[in-house]
């Protein structure tokens, strides 16, 4: 089985590496895999780091790229490929086109991105019908889906992303929290996100004056790099921010980090806060359940179903610093009370979403007749 990935995006976020670390997976199980990406962007970088193969496009033009067309399609007959398996809805355009005429190739979509509104115009009916599965992360990615797709029950199918949960397990060592620049004693709230302003790190700050008040010792950490749409602006804003409310050594920039580098600072945190406007279903969080660690998420997209209503974690309001600032000290009043509960979490979640089982899964569904 010859497996091609595509993704044209641009950015270097949570859609881009979980299409990357499935393919890096499915590689590793021994699975001929071959990635379609643009040139120069992060994603090909930790493609070739990793010894995955990628075609390199560049110049890449959303939608109506003749030549991108072409070129897949030639690499999908040329090179025998018999599943092709997307993740970018901008590259469906480029996608269903280079496949016409080939009924033998099987093509399958991960969706990572919440609908917005309805999309059942003739265009997107050719585009999703010609979908044999799309992945959604979680039942309410699904709901929205059916709602504002061309697609029918029979299409979808729920699979979480894949996360190495031999690499993302509980491993707090306060030695290892001094190492990073912790005071033994700190309070250690974490964002691990890219910065943008949807993921709501402003908010983040803006709740740590309040915080500040009864732990005077909490530090904010924010883990990530700028988005690509925002590149040279949203450090500003959150260093502006920071500057305004004088708040001096205690938020803390730490630039994007992966795999077990990532894991050593998810388990330097205290509180893993969730600040974002709305997630479907947020791969950074599903790495703090793995390593045990306390959550605070906004009640809005898929973040209620992940912490499955509040069972698993405190809940408060999008865009709002001081319903953040009051769940993050609910959480602190009863620091010992939450690391049960996130514990407790953490046993399930490793058997959920441990990547070898995501990718028999996939594997299984690219084998179906």
């Amino acid at each position: 089985m010859k497996i091609l990935h595509v993704c044209f995006s641009r950015s270097w976020g949570g859609l881009e590496k979980n299409s990357f670390d499935l393919a890096l997976a499915q590689k590793n199980a021994g699975r001929d895999v071959l990635y379609a990406c643009r040139k120069n962007v992060s994603l090909e970088r930790e493609l070739i780091n990793h010894g995955v193969p990628c075609a390199s496009f560049a110049d890449v033009v959303p939608y109506i790229d003749l030549r991108v067309m072409l070129k897949l399609r030639k690499i999908v007959r040329s090179g025998g490929f018999g599943v092709v398996h997307g993740t970018h809805t901008e590259d469906l355009g480029l996608i269903v086109p280079a496949l016409l005429g080939l009924d033998d190739v099987k093509f399958f979509f991960t969706l990572q991105m919440n609908v917005a509104g309805p999309k059942k115009d003739p265009y997107h009916r050719f585009e999703y019908g010609r979908i044999r599965r799309m992945f959604v992360s979680s039942p309410v990615l699904k709901e929205s889906a059916l709602k504002n797709l061309p697609v029918n029950e029979g299409q979808l199918m729920v699979v979480p992303y894949g996360i190495d949960a031999d690499v993302y397990k509980p491993a707090w060592d306060e030695r290892s929290r001094v190492g990073l620049g912790f005071k033994p004693d700190a309070v250690v709230l974490g964002v691990l996100a890219r910065l943008d302003p949807p993921k709501g790190q402003f908010e983040a700050i803006r709740a740590m004056p309040t915080i500040l008040e009864i732990h005077p010792g909490a530090v904010l950490m924010l883990v990530g790099d700028e988005s690509a749409d925002h590149k040279g602006a949203e450090v500003k804003r959150l260093r502006d921010e920071v500057e305004r409310l004088k708040l001096g050594d205690k938020v803390l920039f730490v630039p994007d980090v992966r795999g077990a580098e990532q894991a050593k600072y998810l388990n330097a945190m205290d509180v893993f806060l969730s600040p974002s406007h709305f997630e479907t279903h947020s791969t950074s969080m599903m790495m703090a359940q793995l390593c045990a660690v306390p959550i605070v998420g906004t009640n809005a997209g898929g973040t209620p179903h992940q912490l499955e209503y509040g069972k698993y974690g405190e809940l408060v309001e999008p865009k709002d610093p001081v319903s953040l600032a009051a769940g993050t000290l609910r959480v602190l009043d009863d620091l010992q009370a939450a690391r049960r509960r996130a514990e407790e979490f953490r046993r399930r979640a490793a058997d959920e979403y441990d990547m070898k089982k995501v990718v028999e899964r996939i594997l299984a569904e690219y084998r179906r007749d």
